[in-house]
């Protein structure tokens, strides 16, 4: 009877503490979300939102860079005008050849999570290509346009990092609130041929998808 007792009481205390983490994971996420919206509101530049926006998020995920992600498909460059990163971290704010630049699939419009050094699957070159981009460990989040990827928002790591389900989570909602300013600001382009959907582009990397 004792250790059933035991049992019950330590299986009660676990319960609880999980329940206490989700509570303040929960809290944290609220705080950072009325932060950010308090922050663009009175923004009027999608610049200047996409700007602080990337910020906020560097800055609180502690992330060595955030930034957005376009493709110009009849150069077949992908594109980053405008990025946050860490002190002492190299800008990715720069045109990237299709071929000398690492994007995971985007299949299903669904986030992507990549971890360098773990990801056994990775083919060598891929995983040369991030090295060579200073990337240990990324975040990469579709934002969607009539169900179409039309950019990535990108938070990434010099060195490996355990993406939690939490962060990754709060770089979609950077995405979700971040999207209405970014759709402002792509739509000429967007409506070019020269400036295709990462659609397009996704099928140039194989990278498996966060579930």
């Amino acid at each position: 009877m004792g250790s059933r007792r035991v049992a019950v009481l330590f299986t009660d205390i676990t319960e609880r503490k999980r329940a206490q983490e989700d509570l303040r994971r929960s809290e944290e996420r609220q705080r950072y979300l009325v932060r950010l919206g308090d922050a663009l509101r009175p923004l009027a530049d999608a610049a200047t939102i996409q700007g602080e926006a990337m910020r906020l998020l560097g800055e609180h995920l502690g992330c060595d860079r955030a930034y957005f992600v376009e493709v110009d498909a009849l150069r077949a460059e992908y594109v980053v005008e405008l990025a946050w990163c860490r002190d002492g971290v190299a800008s990715h704010a720069r045109r990237y050849p299709v071929a000398d630049w690492p994007m995971p699939s985007l299949a299903g419009g669904r986030p992507s999570v990549v971890c360098v050094n773990v990801d056994s699957a990775m083919p060598d070159d891929q995983r040369a290509s991030y090295r060579a981009n200073d990337i240990g460990a990324c975040v990469v989040v579709p934002l969607l346009k009539n169900g179409q990827p039309v950019a990535t928002l990108v938070a990434n790591q010099t060195s490996a990092r355990d993406w939690t389900a939490a962060e990754v989570g709060l770089v979609e909602d950077t995405a979700e609130r971040s999207s209405h300013c970014w759709r402002c600001s792509l739509g000429s382009r967007c409506s070019s041929p020269g400036w295709s959907t990462i659609c397009w582009m996704s099928r140039v990397s194989r990278m498996r998808a966060w579930r």
